[in-house]
């Protein structure tokens, strides 16, 4: 068992390129240096996904994943070229991938921190960000300058003049850019492909227990939807509900528990209301006949009435 386990990953990373697949077909085996280079390869084509074992609260594993993924993962300069699309059409652009093309940046995480406001990280595939630089958010159509940008080291930041293609950065207060936008010069724009998000598997309702926290309330789920996503939120008129939707149990309760924490409200958790619907099924005549006289000109009327199930969509 141990051994068909070691040689799996060995024969994903030969499929990863041909020349080393030869070489495993003739010798039944990779050195050391064709391990290494066809891991980098097969993690660059997206052959091989690794999973880690890591204890991030208690630092276990964490080092060594990190230096796996310095030596091993594809960096900026293993891509040969940016592909998107014209803003606003279906158009395919491509462009090179180097720090002298056309700026494409995509926005991949937004938090909102109390004190500063919205920050979002994004990743520079092409070209380069300059402190001041008027860049354009090809995903709304708007415009947004870059007055602060970071380098980020955990929850530290420092100040950066400017970021490079294959750079991973924050900016701060951006006015109407959000997770999965994409920033580009505003010369050459360019539309990268959006992130495509899980669909959502649990529904629960939620009120506040103490009245006049419903703003507050709105408030957070608005902020925690702009964090993450995958967690979603509604309200259904009909049934006098907020429906909160996410991943699953444990989703939901990390999403709730960091609204009232952040918030400092409480909420209450209901089972959502089923809007139940009558319908005919069946088919049905009656009559009635009107008859009244008390002097004068009388009443009369006759009314008949069919009524049947129609096709869906008919109606």
């Amino acid at each position: 068992r141990l051994d068909d386990l070691h040689n799996e990953p060995i024969e994903l990373i030969a499929e990863s390129d041909e020349s080393l697949l030869e070489v495993f077909f003739d010798k039944g085996e990779l050195n050391e240096d064709e391990l290494r280079n066809g891991l980098h390869q097969a993690l660059k084509s997206g052959g091989l996904i690794p999973v880690f074992c890591v204890a991030g609260e208690k630092n276990i594993g964490v080092k060594r994943m990190m230096d796996i993924l310095a030596k091993y993962a594809p960096c900026a300069g293993d891509f040969e070229k940016v592909v998107g699309t014209v803003p606003g059409s279906a158009e395919e652009i491509v462009h090179g991938s180097s720090v002298n093309d056309p700026l494409a940046a995509l926005v991949f995480k937004t938090i909102s921190e109390e004190h500063i406001g919205e920050m979002s990280f994004f990743r520079v595939y092409s070209g380069k960000v300059n402190v001041g630089d008027d860049l354009r958010n090809t995903s709304h159509n708007n415009s947004e300058k870059m007055r602060q940008i970071y380098f980020m080291n955990g929850k530290n930041r420092k100040d950066a003049s400017q970021l490079i293609a294959g750079d991973i950065g924050a900016a701060l207060k951006l006015k109407n850019t959000h997770t999965g936008n994409t920033l580009a010069a505003a010369k050459s724009p360019i539309l990268l492909p959006g992130m495509k998000y899980p669909t959502p598997n649990m529904n629960i309702a939620v009120k506040s227990k103490t009245r006049g926290d419903e703003e507050k309330v709105a408030n957070g789920l608005s902020i925690m939807h702009e964090e993450d996503p995958t967690f979603q939120y509604r309200v259904d008129p009909e049934l006098k509900q907020t429906i909160v939707s996410g991943q699953g149990e444990l989703h939901l309760n990390i999403a709730l528990k960091r609204i009232m924490e952040r918030f400092h409200v409480e909420l209450e958790r209901e089972t959502p209301k089923v809007p139940y619907r009558e319908t005919i099924t069946g088919k049905a005549e009656s009559k009635y006949r009107h008859k009244k006289q008390s002097g004068g000109a009388g009443q009369f009327a006759e009314v008949w009435i069919r009524i049947e199930p129609a096709e869906r969509g008919e109606g």
